[in-house]
């Protein structure tokens, strides 16, 4: 592959890509990387219509929240069941 160096980066977009990074477990390379394919079209999931750039993204507090709220979908009702 090839390579290629950015300079000028604005701080903004240099925090973000080393806190992306950082919580992805990746190198900012990998990062920098993903970021450009997706920017111009020709990321993994470019024309894919799924959800998989949401995994992993909610908090603690966001699926305590979310799972308190699925009781009912856990509830097996017997008379739709005979």
């Amino acid at each position: 592959m090839s390579q290629i160096a950015v300079r000028d980066l604005s701080p903004a977009v240099e925090a973000h890509i080393r806190e992306r990074a950082r919580l992805e477990g990746r190198s900012l390379s990998a990062v920098a990387s993903e970021l450009l394919a997706l920017a111009t079209g020709l990321g993994a999931s470019a024309g894919c219509r799924d959800l998989s750039r949401f995994s992993g993204s909610c908090s603690a507090e966001d699926l305590a929240e979310f799972e308190a709220t699925q009781g009912d979908f856990e509830r097996i009702d017997p008379e739709h069941w005979s």
